[in-house]
C-alpha cells in the first residue's frame, strides 16, 4: 500500500511539474488533515514529520509554504481556517502574489 502511494505521489509531482513548471514547489503547501489523531497518539506534528519517510519529510521541506496540520475535531472555519488562510497569504506574498502559468501545450 505504501509503495502504491509513493508511486502515485511521484506521478503527481511529475504532473505538477509538467503543468506548472519547475517553480511549482515555491507556490505549494502541504496540508495534513486529522491532526487531532496525532494529538491522541501523543505525537506533535514536527515529530510526525521527523519520523515519517524521507520522501514525505523532504516534500514538506521543499514546499514553499511548508506543512500545515488541521485539527478535524474543532470548528474548522472559525478556528483552523484562519491560520491556514494566513499561511496561504504569507506564501502568496513571498511569491510577490504572482500566479503560476499553466502549460497547456503539453499533454500528461
Amino acid at each position: 500500500m505504501t509503495i502504491k502511494g509513493f508511486l502515485l505521489l511521484i506521478r503527481l509531482i511529475f504532473a505538477f511539474q509538467s503543468l506548472f513548471g519547475p517553480d511549482w514547489q515555491r507556490h505549494s503547501m502541504l496540508v495534513f488533515t486529522h491532526a487531532d489523531h496525532l494529538e491522541k497518539a501523543g505525537l506533535q506534528p514536527s515529530v510526525y514529520l521527523a519520523q515519517s519517510s524521507d520522501w514525505l519529510s523532504s516534500l514538506a521541506e521543499e514546499a514553499g509554504g511548508g506543512a500545515s496540520f488541521l485539527d478535524n475535531s474543532c470548528d474548522w472555519p472559525s478556528i483552523r481556517g484562519h491560520p491556514l488562510r494566513d499561511q496561504l497569504l504569507r506564501l502568496s506574498a513571498r511569491n510577490h502574489h504572482k500566479a503560476l502559468r499553466v502549460r497547456t501545450d503539453q499533454s500528461l
